[in-house]
């Protein structure tokens, strides 16, 4: 039998697979401003996923917001995880009952190695591996490098993988670096 959460899990990876696109770079700062705003398709959420799920995405990466303004266009269509950014400790339980109450099906929290917050970050995210235990919710722990450490990023984000299955992260999602020594 299926816990609540092997079904979570298995809406984002059909059969194993899985295409989760993420929309939750405005809030964070990665998009580059185009002078009118942030990239136009953003202030399109609606047509924008639409256009994920005619292209088979499987899964989104939001923050709550989005979810809240467009279930109708998600529910049954994409599965929901619940971006959060926030280091307070006290506050875990708290975004992992939000994500519970808003149907997510994973959540998920980065870690960025080599920043001088690491520790704390990653003391985070083995809170919220632990909370997400209790909750039956998927935590997926996304590996990042501070490019400014002067470390060897790809060194670094090795290890970050490593660390975060150790922290027992359902899901690890990591990025590739541009230039990788051997």
């Amino acid at each position: 039998m299926k816990s609540t959460k092997d079904l979570r899990l298995s809406r984002i990876l059909r059969e194993g697979k899985a295409i989760i696109v993420p929309i939750d770079h405005v809030i964070e700062g990665y998009l580059n401003y185009n002078g009118e705003g942030y990239y136009n398709e953003f202030n399109k959420i609606d047509s924008l996923l639409k256009s994920f799920i005619s292209g088979k995405a499987t899964s989104i990466i939001a923050y709550r917001g989005i979810v809240k303004k467009y279930a109708e266009i998600i529910s049954g269509k994409l599965s929901f995880i619940y971006r959060i950014t926030e280091p307070v400790n006290e506050l875990l339980e708290f975004y992992i009952r939000d994500a519970v109450k808003l149907g997510a099906d994973a959540i998920i929290y980065t870690v960025i190695f080599g920043h001088p917050q690491e520790k704390e970050m990653y003391r985070t995210l083995q809170a919220l591996a632990i909370i997400g235990e209790e909750y039956s919710m998927p935590v997926i722990g996304e590996a990042s490098f501070w490019p400014e450490s002067g470390k060897d990023k790809f060194s670094i984000l090795r290890q970050g993988i490593r660390v975060l299955g150790e922290a027992g992260v359902d899901i690890v999602k990591s990025q590739l670096p541009s230039e990788i020594s051997k």
